[in-house]
């Protein structure tokens, strides 16, 4: 049996090294991407009391092409505070009711009013209500698990 030499050029070394490390980028990324997103509930959530798991639940929603992401902050009974983040800052010359619309939702939850007792203001009547599907939809998320 003969002993082979092989020789390779730096060029061929340097081009297997880079697509070797984006092969290993691809698959962190789908790693990443496939994982859930859901928090876990903590250890002790059966000795909770309350409706909701406290903490800071968020989504992203669509409005005429534009993408903006929805922080909902809670108590163990109650929605603390509901916030915009813009993804496009021209979001809100499009969409001018939208930072009413949530100050009006906000001043309500600081009062203690629960969702389905939310009163709706005539000129935001649209607005609020998307903006209150949204919420609900956060908080299936915030919800404590049944037993």
């Amino acid at each position: 049996m003969q002993t082979k030499i092989l020789v390779l050029k730096r060029r061929q070394l340097l081009l297997a090294a880079i697509a070797a490390a984006v092969v290993i980028l691809l698959v962190i990324l789908l790693c990443n991407a496939f994982r859930g997103k859901e928090k876990a509930p903590p250890k002790n959530a059966e000795t909770m009391q309350g409706t909701y798991i406290p903490g800071s639940y968020e989504t992203e929603l669509a409005l005429g092409g534009y993408r903006m992401r929805l922080s909902v902050l809670v108590d163990s009974d109650r929605i603390k505070n509901a916030k915009l983040s813009y993804i496009d800052k021209s979001i809100e010359t499009m969409y001018p009711l939208l930072p009413g619309s949530l100050a009006n939702l906000n001043e309500q939850f600081v009062e203690g009013v629960p969702l389905t007792s939310i009163r709706l203001s005539e000129d935001c009547r649209y607005t609020e209500s998307y903006l209150l599907e949204h919420i609900a939809e956060v908080l299936s998320l915030a919800a404590l698990p049944s037993e």
